[in-house]
């Protein structure tokens, strides 16, 4: 059996191996703390590493949850997570990477943040991400999706595509077991639920479902704990952790 990872920055392993190459690198704060005037001070004075370095993505992954997984478990495994991705994104690589499957594997998907999305923008797919910086045709693209969109459109989209890969992954003969991860983006909709209005009972239908088949980052449960870098992701020791958990469940099935 192979295991297949898809997620975002912290499926990819964002920020783990930061400290090797910063000078006075922070230690970690807990969430509240990320915006305090020490760490603000110190992002304004630091670059953020170059995040298409291929060599970079790479042993950055080395330190994720899915590759210490995948050795508690002595599986193969490939780690499919793109930094900054949407969810529909996600949902579009796991069809594709499926699709060229012959044997069944199990699934991981880290659900993403709902305010991103993805389009077909000059000719290749794009993720678009507020906070980003954009110019020109591609600035005018995303303020207009802005503009035409609310908290509302975008929680009803990105649960339409969870939805879209929980039900994928049910029927797929290609997916032998499947698995959500959550570093942080459920704690988000379960606290903004109400924005969903008439997609609430298709949320609420969807949580029951997911409620065994979810893992959860260890910083998801106590916000309070140091457990956060200075760009907002977290120590290896919470990957360590998640992995472990995930490990004791699958193969001992210790809750």
């Amino acid at each position: 059996m192979t295991l297949f990872f898809f997620g975002d920055s912290f499926t990819a392993g964002v920020e783990l191996l930061d400290h090797l190459h910063y000078k006075d690198y922070p230690d970690p704060v807990s969430f509240s703390d990320q915006q305090s005037d020490q760490l603000v001070a110190w992002r304004s004075n630091n670059t953020r590493r170059n995040e298409s370095d291929t060599v970079l993505w790479q042993e950055q992954k080395k330190c994720t949850y899915a590759q210490k997984l995948a050795d508690l478990m002595q599986l193969p495994h490939h780690n499919m997570a793109i930094g900054g991705s949407s969810l529909q994104s996600t949902r579009y690589l796991l069809t594709k990477s499926l699709a060229d499957l012959k044997k069944p594997v199990t699934v991981f998907v880290q659900p993403t943040s709902p305010e991103r999305w993805m389009d077909y923008y000059d000719e290749k797919w794009t993720d678009f991400i507020p906070g980003n910086y954009y110019e020109g045709e591609a600035l005018s693209h995303f303020k207009s999706k802005i503009t035409n969109n609310t908290d509302f459109s975008r929680f009803s989209t990105w649960l339409l595509e969870l939805q879209a890969i929980f039900d994928h992954c049910s029927t797929s003969n290609l997916v032998d077991k499947f698995y959500f991860i959550n570093s942080g983006v459920f704690n988000y909709i379960e606290s903004n639920k109400n924005n969903f209005k008439d997609m609430l009972p298709t949320y609420e239908l969807l949580v029951r479902k997911l409620k065994n088949k979810t893992f959860h980052f260890p910083h998801t449960k106590d916000l309070e704990a140091k457990n956060f870098l200075p760009w907002g992701h977290v120590k290896e020791d919470n990957h360590v952790q998640l992995a472990i958990d995930i490990h004791s469940v699958l193969c001992y099935n210790k809750k």
